[in-house]
């Protein structure tokens, strides 16, 4: 069951992805305008990406459930994280750094 356990946990769900540190002093030059822009921007494709994360690790459960009880070689279908979770990082650090 350990195995298990241990396989469930390839992909994060899009909550468990932390946010990359972002320094906000490149953003202090910015006006208010550009930078409420830029939030919105970073919320768009914030939850674009999101929704890609949490489809990897939806995806990866189904592959677990159906390698558990049925057909073992599904678990090869399984994936770690990948670019999604560290774009997703990447803008949950810069969203952040827009709000200091």
């Amino acid at each position: 069951m350990t195995a298990v356990s241990l396989l469930a946990g390839c992909a994060s769900r899009s909550v468990e992805v932390a946010p990359r540190p972002t320094d906000p002093a490149a953003y202090v030059t910015w006006d208010c305008e550009r930078l409420h822009d830029e939030i919105d921007a970073v919320q768009f494709r914030a939850v674009d990406v999101a929704y890609a994360v949490d489809a990897r690790a939806g995806n990866n459960l189904i592959a677990l459930g159906l390698g558990v009880t049925v057909f073992w070689p599904a678990l090869l279908a399984m994936r770690p994280d990948g670019r999604e979770s560290e774009e997703l990082a990447e803008l949950k650090g810069r969203y952040e750094a827009l709000n200091v």
